[in-house]
């Protein structure tokens, strides 16, 4: 069988696509350009057509994000790794809960008087204070 390796990950020639357009990178004996970008623990190949956005929105939004301060640690974003939420933003290295520093679930974030918390550091600090306290999903 005929092979590639991309990555360190060998796919056969016919199975190695774009994750995207499903385009074969090997077509008539040549080599499609392509880039694998590293999405956690899997390596996905994609065209030149199909990155180029993907780097172009990515390049728009870090520039973007430089003007910025982060919610947690009050510094600037810079060239730093960043996540935004609506109009906060914030390193990924600042992505954790202030009171407990346990991980935070992206769909369950809260600013508890100006500070992030988890869902369930929020709800003891609810119960804990007046009604009148501020506690808002992110």
């Amino acid at each position: 069988l005929s092979s590639s390796s991309a990555a360190s990950d060998v796919y056969k020639r016919q199975c190695f696509m774009c994750c995207v357009c499903n385009t074969q990178m090997f077509q008539e004996g040549k080599t499609k350009n392509y880039t694998v970008v590293d999405d956690k623990a899997i390596k996905k190949p994609y065209c030149d057509d199909c990155i180029k956005p993907i780097f172009e929105e990515l390049n728009q939004r870090r520039s973007v994000a430089k003007n910025h301060t982060c919610f947690v640690c009050n510094t600037s974003i810079g060239d730093e790794e960043f996540m935004q939420s609506s109009d906060i933003f914030l390193h990924t290295k600042c992505f954790f809960c202030t009171r407990c520093n346990g991980d935070l679930d992206p769909l369950k974030i809260f600013n508890v008087g100006g500070k992030l918390c988890c869902d369930k550091c929020a709800q003891q600090v609810q119960r804990s204070r007046s009604a009148s306290f501020s506690v808002q999903d992110i």
